[in-house]
C-alpha cells in the first residue's frame, strides 16, 4: 500500500501556493510531468480528488482545502522538530526561501552563499530574484530582501 511522505506534503503545499504546475515543477527543477503524475498519485492515496486543473491553473476542492490545512499543521510540526532538534545539536539544516531584488541578490547575496554552503552543508537556500514584490505567505517566502 502506497503511504504519504513528507515530500508529498511540501509538493502539495507549493501546488496550493502557486496553483500551476508548471510553476512548481520549475521551482523542483523537474518535468511539469512528474509534478503532475506526482498530484495524481497523492490523489489516489487520498481517495479523493485535492484540485481542478485547468489551462488557467490549478483549483482546490473542498477535500483539497481540507488536506491542505493537514498539510500546514504536519509541516509546521516537522519545521519545529527539525529546528528543536538542530538547535540541540548545533546543525543548522532545511530550506530557507529568500526572495531578492536583482541588485540585492546579484551584490550581496549570491556572492555569500557559497560560503555559507560550505559552513552548513545542510542548510538549503533557494533564492528568487525578482524586482517584483512578494507576498510572503502566498509565495512561501521566509526572507525578502529589497531596498
Amino acid at each position: 500500500m502506497n503511504k504519504l511522505a513528507f515530500d508529498d506534503l511540501r509538493l502539495f503545499l507549493r501546488l496550493a501556493a502557486l496553483r500551476n504546475l508548471s510553476a512548481v515543477a520549475r521551482e523542483r527543477a523537474v518535468p511539469t510531468s512528474q509534478v503532475s503524475r506526482s498530484l495524481i498519485r497523492i490523489e489516489k492515496i487520498c481517495g479523493s480528488r485535492l484540485a481542478h486543473r485547468s489551462t488557467h491553473g490549478l483549483a482546490l476542492t473542498v477535500a483539497g482545502e481540507a488536506f491542505l490545512n493537514y498539510c500546514h499543521k504536519i509541516s509546521e510540526i516537522a519545521e519545529e522538530m527539525e529546528g528543536d532538534f538542530a538547535s540541540q545539536s548545533g546543525n543548522v539544516s532545511g530550506l530557507v526561501r529568500v526572495a531578492a531584488s536583482s541588485v540585492i541578490a546579484e551584490n550581496l547575496l549570491l556572492p555569500t552563499l557559497s560560503e555559507l554552503g560550505k559552513k552548513y552543508p545542510r542548510l538549503r537556500i533557494a533564492v528568487d530574484v525578482s524586482d517584483q514584490m512578494v507576498d510572503l505567505a502566498r509565495d512561501g517566502i521566509d526572507i525578502a530582501i529589497r531596498t
